[in-house]
C-alpha cells in the first residue's frame, strides 16, 4: 500500500475523524480515555473479588477473567472495552504482556454509548471511493487511460485502531496501533494510481509551460483526489493571500511562480521514480510468498526508506530547494508590487502581505525539520501468526525549537486473503518499552 494512503488512514484513525456528526457516542479525548481506564481498573478489581460477568455489545457475556469487564451502577451495567487481548483486524487473538491493556478506538464503549468507527470510515466505502476515483480520472480527456476506465478490485478489506497503555517501574507508557487489512488487488491499485499521476503531470506540464490551451478539467473540481496536482497547487497556494501569485492556472501565471513550478516538476520526477522502483518487484497476481519477497526488494530499492543519512539528505535538499524557489518568486513579485505601491494603496497592502508570508516561510523552515535518527532494515521474522516482515524507525520533528521525538514499528503479514499492515507509533522515550511489548505480543524473537 502506498505510503501516503497508509498514513492518511492512520491520521484519520488517530486524529479523531470519528468526532463528526455521524458518530453516535461520546467525544473521544484524553479526559474520556482516562475516565474509561479508571472505571475499567476499578471494574477489573471488583471482578477479581466478586467473579463478575462482563457484557460486550448486546447480550454477549464473557467471564471476568477474559478481556472485557463491566461495572454495575445505579444506571445498570456500563460496559467498558478495555482488554488484555489484542484482536487483530483479521480477528486473531493475541494476549498482551502483563501490565499492558488494549483500548479499542474503533469500537469504543463508554458510559455514553458505543462509538463505531465503521459509521464514519468503513473499508467498503473507502474501497468504493478509491476505485471510483481511478475510473473517473482515467476518463478525463487530458489523462485518457482507457484500460483503467473500468478499473475494479479489492484494495481495502478492513481497519482497526487501538490505544495501548502499559505500566512498569518507570511509569506509564502509551502507544497507538493501527491495523490495516488490504485486498489482493492493492498493488494493482497502486500501479493504476501511478500511471494516472504520471499522465496527469504530463498534461499539467504542457498546460503550465504554455504548450496547450488552459483546461479546467484537470484542476480539481469534482476530481479532488489528484494528489500530485494538489501538491503543486498547495505549494504555490501558500501565497494565495497575495493576489496574482496564486496556484498555476495558465502559462502566464506560471511565469510569476516560475521557480516554484520548476521545483515541483523536479520533486515530482524524483518521487515518481521512487514509486516506480518500489512497485517494480511485485508480480501481477497476489500470492503471500511472492509479495513478501517483493516487499523486501521494493523496500531496498528506495534508499530514502532504509537509510537515515539518505533520508535526512533528501528532506534537507528538497526543503532548501522549496524555500529558495518560493522566496525567489515572492521577491520578484514584490519588486513589481513596490513599483505600484507608490501610487496604489491596494498594491501597498499586497506588498506588506507578501513580505509577511515570505518572512514567515523562511522562519518556519529555518526552525523546523524532520530528521531520522534510525531507520531499521526490513527483516523477515517468525511470529505467533506466521511469517512476517518487521521494521522500525526513530525520528524527531522540530518546530520552532520544540522537538517531538517519535518512534514507530511496522509489522507486515501476508495472509491468503491479502496483506495486513500493523503500525505502532509512540514517543521516542517509550520506544524501547513498546518494542519489547510488541515483540512479546506477536511472539517475535
Amino acid at each position: 500500500m502506498q505510503r501516503k494512503q497508509i498514513y492518511g488512514l492512520v491520521m484519520a484513525a488517530l486524529l479523531g475523524s470519528s468526532l463528526g456528526s455521524a458518530v453516535q457516542g461520546a467525544e473521544v479525548n484524553s479526559a474520556a480515555l482516562g475516565m474509561v481506564y479508571a472505571v475499567s481498573e476499578a471494574s477489573q478489581s471488583a471482578a477479581k473479588d466478586n467473579k463478575a460477568v462482563g457484557v460486550v455489545g448486546e447480550g454477549v457475556k464473557e467471564e471476568a477473567a477474559t478481556s472485557t469487564v463491566a461495572m454495575t451502577t445505579a444506571k445498570g451495567v456500563q460496559p467498558v472495552l478495555v482488554s488484555s487481548v489484542l484482536t487483530t483486524v483479521d480477528n486473531k487473538k493475541l494476549n498482551v504482556p502483563q501490565g499492558v491493556t488494549v483500548f479499542d478506538l474503533k469500537r469504543m464503549i463508554t458510559p455514553q454509548g458505543m462509538i463505531d468507527g465503521t459509521a464514519f470510515l468503513s473499508a467498503k466505502q473507502f474501497n468504493e471511493e478509491y476505485v471510483n476515483n481511478i475510473r473517473q480520472l482515467a476518463k478525463v480527456k487530458e489523462v485518457n487511460v482507457p484500460e483503467l476506465q473500468q478499473f475494479q478490485g479489492e484494495i481495502f478489506r478492513d481497519w482497526n485502531a487501538y490505544q495501548l497503555r502499559g505500566e512498569d517501574a518507570k511509569g506509564v507508557h502509551t502507544a497507538y496501533v493501527v491495523d490495516v487489512a488490504l485486498g489482493k488487488d492493492y498493488i494493482q491499485g497502486e500501479r493504476a494510481e501511478l500511471k494516472l499521476t504520471k499522465a496527469l503531470w504530463q498534461a499539467l506540464a504542457k498546460e503550465v509551460d504554455g504548450t496547450t490551451a488552459p483546461s479546467t478539467n484537470i484542476r480539481g473540481g469534482s476530481l479532488n483526489l489528484l494528489d500530485s496536482l494538489e501538491t503543486a497547487q498547495q505549494a504555490t497556494g501558500i501565497v494565495r493571500n497575495v493576489p496574482d501569485a496564486t496556484a498555476f492556472a495558465t502559462s502566464a501565471d506560471s511565469e510569476k511562480m516560475f521557480h516554484t513550478w520548476q521545483f515541483m516538476k523536479d520533486f515530482n520526477t524524483t518521487v515518481l521514480a521512487e514509486n516506480e522502483a518500489w512497485l517494480a518487484p511485485y508480480p501481477t497476481s497476489y500470492s503471500p510468498e511472492a509479495f513478501r519477497q517483493a516487499t523486501i526488494d521494493g523496500y531496498k530499492a528506495v534508499k530514502t526508506s532504509q537509510d537515515a543519512t539518505t533520508f535526512n539528505t533528501f528532506v534537507n535538499l528538497y526543503k532548501d530547494k522549496f524555500v529558495k524557489a518560493i522566496v525567489a518568486d515572492l521577491v520578484n513579485h514584490e519588486k513589481q508590487l513596490a513599483k505600484d505601491a507608490t501610487t496604489n494603496e491596494r498594491a501597498k497592502e499586497k506588498l506588506a502581505m507578501s513580505v509577511k508570508v515570505r518572512e514567515g516561510l523562511q522562519k518556519f523552515f529555518d526552525t523546523s525539520n524532520l530528521e531520522a535518527d534510525t531507520l531499521g532494515q526490513i527483516k523477515p521474522v517468525n511470529s505467533k501468526l506466521g511469517p512476517a516482515l518487521y521494521m522500525d524507525s526513530r525520528m524527531a520533528l522540530t518546530f520552532d525549537s520544540y522537538e517531538i521525538p517519535v518512534g514507530s514499528i511496522n509489522i507486515i503479514r501476508f495472509e491468503k486473503e491479502g496483506p495486513v499492515f500493523t503500525f505502532l507509533a509512540t514517543n521516542d522515550g517509550d520506544f524501547n518499552y513498546w518494542e519489547k511489548q510488541l515483540k512479546a505480543t506477536y511472539g517475535i524473537q
